[in-house]
């Protein structure tokens, strides 16, 4: 009987710590100054034209201070400007918390365009925002204010097509 209680005590102590690191870890990745690096990154990479692979030594690719692994890619063809994202957790598997939370935050950052959005995950958890604006002059991408960037992810609760349908179309944004 005793033997049963320390395992038992012991497993409740294994649950306890690892509840304690995992929230470490989430309050890290979720919080303002984190949503801002991965904006200002944003602020910058949007500046460069023709990104056909990311790449860390020009930017287009960062590990965050967080620990997430960031990527950024641009292609114009036949008058459609495509931008590229991918988010994927460089520890472990990007859980669709993580993953979604930030194409949300992608969108919230580019609200403002009428462009459309295509957003998935590959085999390897990696999420993935793609999106495309016809007509595009060069630079012309319009990124909304941090306030309310910030705001927005205050309100974020799915990238479910009904919800996001729902929260965006008073932008530019548009699922396809």
């Amino acid at each position: 009987m005793t033997t049963s209680i320390l395992i038992f005590l012991g497993l409740i102590l294994i649950i306890v710590v690892w509840l304690s690191s995992t929230s470490k870890y989430y309050k890290s990745v979720f919080n303002d100054g984190h949503y801002k690096e991965v904006i200002d990154w944003v602020r910058i990479v949007i500046k460069l034209n023709n990104v056909p692979e990311p790449n860390v030594s020009d930017k287009t690719a960062m590990i965050t201070s967080a620990g997430l692994v960031l990527a950024y890619t641009r292609k114009s063809e036949n008058q459609v400007d495509k931008i590229h994202f991918s988010v994927s957790q460089g520890s472990s598997a990007t859980t669709s918390a993580v993953g979604g939370r930030f194409v949300f935050l992608f969108l919230a950052i580019f609200n403002q365009n009428k462009c459309n959005a295509q957003i998935f995950k590959t085999n390897s958890g990696v999420h993935h925002l793609e999106l495309s604006m016809e007509n595009l002059s060069k630079s012309e991408w319009l990124i909304n204010e941090d306030e309310v960037i910030l705001k927005a992810m205050c309100r974020f609760s799915s990238l479910d097509p009904k919800v996001f349908s729902r929260s965006f179309t008073r932008g530019g944004v548009r699922l396809i």
